[in-house]
């Protein structure tokens, strides 16, 4: 995370740093709680890290139905249950075929209304997005400033399932590859700060 986000240097002091609280919301398309894996496990550790910089935190996910929505002294915690368009009940049937074809979550896939109207009403000066396919939700607060954490550089795993596969499916993962390729470029040019979850992603 870059330093100069959370900073403000009085010009009477060069070396002096104080910190000016300001309005902070990480997004998350998967309940941080549900599971424990790398990436809820991220996310959690995200929201840990904004808080103790002093921050107005607030948090805005897909909870699990099933799941208990936890206390979490700090942070303003808005909570939606429709998930990804990739993962509703209706979908299921398909979702098989569509994984040959399209091996990662779609863009469009990701975007819930609900969840960009918890990030407007917000308005948060930092908008922290836990995953690629949620940094559209940037659009809805445009004066914010957009940090980017990728726990997955998602071209590094498409190009390598691309390879693997041959006919039909191996022409559409390239399709999808390419479109990737191009999301990358613009939501990491526009991002005010980005991180990953290794040297490798990074130095990518």
């Amino acid at each position: 995370m870059h330093r100069e986000m959370f900073a403000n240097i009085p010009g009477d002091n060069a070396h002096s740093v104080s910190y000016v609280p300001m309005n902070v919301c990480v997004v998350a398309l998967d309940d941080p709680w549900r599971q424990r894996d790398g990436g809820t496990t991220r996310t959690r550790l995200l929201i840990d890290a904004v808080v103790k910089t002093g921050h107005n935190t607030s948090l805005v996910y897909v909870a699990d139905p099933m799941s208990n929505a936890p206390v979490l002294p700090g942070v303003t915690v808005r909570t939606v249950t429709t998930p990804p368009l990739g993962e509703r009940r209706w979908m299921r049937p398909l979702t098989s075929l569509k994984r040959k074809l399209l091996p990662l979550p779609t863009m469009r896939g990701g975007m819930i209304p609900r969840i960009g109207h918890y990030v407007a009403e917000v308005a948060p000066d930092i908008l922290v997005v836990s995953q690629l396919r949620a940094a559209p939700y940037a659009n809805f607060v445009p004066g914010a400033a957009l940090w980017l954490d990728q726990a997955d550089v998602w071209s590094l795993f498409l190009a390598r399932e691309t390879a693997a596969r041959r006919g039909l499916p191996r022409a559409t993962a390239r399709m999808q590859l390419r479109h990737v390729l191009a999301t990358e470029r613009y939501w990491t040019g526009r991002a005010a700060a980005i991180s990953t979850a290794g040297y490798g992603d990074q130095a990518y």
